[in-house]
């Protein structure tokens, strides 16, 4: 049984989607808890999480501890903007290679 999440059901949708994103909405949103998980599971990809994760986890490595919290959280936009960058231009790269209509 397939479920459908969000309005991404395939991963050709899903890389449609992610062309959609091209402002910091969704990169300063996933301050918000769980909406990295929506964003992951409508866009069907988990880069921009692995971004916020390996740079918080080096945050938290390099950062006195008093401020590493406090750091992490500031970054967090900045670290899902990068990963919803990356996303974007494998889906395109994705879209392009198999000659997708847009």
């Amino acid at each position: 049984m397939i479920m459908k999440v969000g309005k991404a059901n395939t991963k050709k949708e899903g890389w449609k989607l992610r062309q959609k994103d091209s402002s910091w909405g969704y990169a300063v949103a996933h301050i918000i808890p769980f909406v990295w998980i929506y964003y992951a599971a409508s866009r069907r990809t988990i880069t921009p999480f692995l971004y916020i994760f390996i740079g918080s986890l080096i945050i938290g490595f390099v950062a006195p501890e008093e401020v590493s919290n406090a750091f992490a959280i500031l970054a967090t936009p900045f670290l899902a903007k990068a990963g919803i960058s990356q996303a974007k231009k494998y889906g395109a790269l994705k879209i392009k290679e198999l000659k997708i209509d847009q």
